[in-house]
């Protein structure tokens, strides 16, 4: 997918990377290049960096830590100036683009495509193990104390509450909340037609 929207873009193969993001403490090796890893290793930097979480459509805990705490921090350390633009979340285009890829496979059959051979299935983990942060936080918890939020939760809201598109947010909640949001009962409608056909 990096190399479709570089070509879309015209850009040149030396001004843009492929690396992943997400590795957690859970005890299992992790896709590489890691996004912060690779930053660290850099010689030198360009005076912006661009971060595109391709594999998400929507601002959640890998995007608002990951990037926008995580990435921002080096940058900052770097002397870079962070970017990352806004993700679609609930965007009329990316909704239209999901009904209309449901609408024209929606009698077609279920298949599974997979083609990554690099990654693994967290899953595997024995079952009932918990990862070494939780293990940890739940040590230092003293007899009936709850847990207090780690601090990257702590870090990752500030940030947020920091950013100028809330009230585009705001806006988005309200006209989800509105029963008669045609697109939202489109995709509705479409999902519906498929899970009452099994």
């Amino acid at each position: 997918m990096t190399k479709l929207i570089a070509e879309k873009i015209g850009l040149e193969k030396e001004n843009y990377t492929n690396t992943w993001q997400s590795e957690s403490d859970i005890g299992m090796p992790w896709i590489k290049p890691d996004v912060l890893e690779y930053l660290r290793d850099q010689k030198e930097h360009p005076k912006h960096y661009i971060f595109v979480p391709l594999s998400f459509i929507s601002e959640h805990i890998e995007v608002l830590f990951d990037n926008d705490v995580e990435c921002r921090e080096l940058c900052e350390e770097f002397g870079v100036t962070y970017h990352r633009p806004p993700m679609p979340n609930y965007d009329s285009r990316l909704i239209e683009a999901l009904v209309s890829t449901i609408e024209a496979n929606k009698n077609n059959p279920f298949i599974s495509h997979n083609p990554e051979k690099t990654t693994f299935n967290e899953m595997d983990k024995p079952k009932g193990e918990m990862p070494d942060f939780v293990k940890a936080m739940l040590a230092n918890k003293k007899d009936g104390e709850k847990p207090e939020m780690p601090d990257f939760v702590k870090k990752m809201l500030a940030n947020k509450e920091n950013e100028e598109n809330t009230k585009t947010s705001n806006s988005i909640m309200k006209s989800l909340a509105n029963k008669k949001d045609k697109v939202v009962l489109k995709v509705l409608k479409s999902i519906s037609t498929i899970l009452n056909k099994k």
